[in-house]
């Protein structure tokens, strides 16, 4: 076997497919999460996303996640005065069905099925606020628990868009599963970035 059809074979055995229990769970809390999150902030109405690997189509098997992002209006309060009180809000309104594991600017979310108590559900929950007034554009901004600056300004929706369109999505899932494997301490999206940058140009279907 030539290494083009090796590195195949190993994303083939690394897609999560979605007949399979794995992807079928994974929805399944993606739809229970979304509900939570509109039933609660039914005033409020914000605008709940799919992101993570999933929509960018960079999913491994053995290692993924589904973020969720949940954006409120920008002059809108019901969700919380400060980006902190909004963080919380998300956090406090998941509570009833998860047991959260707080990141720098999202929401881990664990089981509490007894069968699973305290079990990732593949699934972060990322809160946030417009910066336009009429959510024209995607960018936001995002609490950090920790570190210098409590404040983020980003747009995930470009980064998204940007990965998804690539064309590079194979290479990306590939170094993905290099890093985790070697244990490599670098971000997924500075990773993601950095292939679409060294690759760009080429003409190859190569892998």
């Amino acid at each position: 076997m030539d290494t083009n059809k090796y590195l195949k074979a190993v994303l083939e055995n690394e897609t999560l497919k979605e007949d399979s229990a794995e992807f079928k769970a994974l929805v399944a809390e993606e739809v229970k999460v979304k509900k939570l999150l509109e039933e609660h902030f039914e005033e409020a109405k914000p605008a709940i996303k799919t992101g993570g690997s999933r929509a960018k189509g960079t999913m491994i098997k053995s290692n993924y996640d589904l973020d969720i992002t949940c954006y409120f209006d920008h002059a809108d309060d019901d969700a919380g005065e400060s980006l902190e009180d909004i963080f919380n809000n998300v956090k406090a309104a998941l509570e009833s069905a998860y047991y959260i594991n707080p990141r720098t600017s999202s929401l881990r979310l664990e089981s509490k099925d007894p069968q699973l108590k305290g079990k990732y559900t593949h699934v972060d929950v990322v809160p946030g606020r417009f910066i336009d007034e009429d959510r024209k554009t995607d960018d936001v901004f995002l609490h950090q628990a920790n570190g210098k600056e409590r404040l983020m300004k980003t747009n995930l929706q470009t980064h998204i868009d940007f990965i998804r369109y690539s064309g590079r999505q194979e290479v990306i899932r590939l170094l993905k599963l290099w890093k985790m494997r070697t244990g490599l301490s670098l971000k997924t999206f500075v990773l993601e970035l950095m292939v679409v940058e060294v690759l760009d140009g080429s003409k190859t279907t190569d892998i």
